[in-house]
């Protein structure tokens, strides 16, 4: 994955065990490049954390020339007022005025996160709650299609498998034995996906 986003420079840590964390460039800057990168992200990861301050929260850059045209990937982002220790008691009313332009943009139900991610009050606790609700919300989908999957496949194998014994036709005995087969890879693939879930 990271060397089909041409993504170089990596640092490892056991800490995050299959968490992949992926540093965007910029996206308040006019540089095309930039905004490559990020529609080249979107469509593999599970969530993105788009990072404002207090200063540049409100930008018009930000939010007519790049989040209002990502608004369909709304269920993959969380949107973070950082430095929130520099406002004080109006943390809040800025962070409801970003949400307030964040529908403005065509964001339905966007969720606003306030951290301070340096400095004697470091506090990103929220986020971490606010990720790993998210990504435990993904877990639990996969493991419903895959088990949605496990079932029909094992459903069609039966049914392929009481046809393919009744069928004297040896073309149609190897359609139907191949279906048959397929229905099975289809199971094993669902069983692998929901162990992959309960292990992360």
């Amino acid at each position: 994955l990271l060397s089909d986003l041409e993504i170089g420079h990596r640092i490892e840590s056991p800490a995050l065990h299959a968490t992949i964390l992926v540093d965007l460039p910029d996206f308040d800057s006019t540089a095309v490049a930039h905004r490559q990168v990020v529609e080249n992200v979107l469509p593999v990861v599970d969530a993105v954390v788009w990072v404002l301050d207090p200063e540049k929260y409100a930008d018009r850059l930000v939010h007519v020339d790049f989040l209002a045209e990502l608004t369909p990937y709304e269920g993959q982002f969380v949107f973070v007022l950082n430095h929130t220790d520099r406002l004080g008691e109006a943390a809040t009313i800025v962070a409801d005025d970003l949400e307030r332009l964040l529908v403005l943009d065509g964001f339905e139900a966007p969720e606003v996160v306030l951290t301070v991610a340096d400095g004697p009050d470091l506090d990103v606790s929220d986020l971490i709650d606010s990720l790993a609700e998210r990504l435990d919300a993904k877990r639990t989908v996969v493991a419903k299609l895959a088990t949605d999957l496990r079932v029909a496949a094992n459903d069609g194998w039966h049914a392929a498998s009481a046809t393919l014994s009744d069928d004297e036709d040896e073309a149609r005995s190897d359609e139907i034995g191949l279906s048959a087969v397929t229905f099975v890879s289809l199971a094993v693939e669902a069983i692998e996906v929901l162990s992959r879930t309960e292990e992360v």
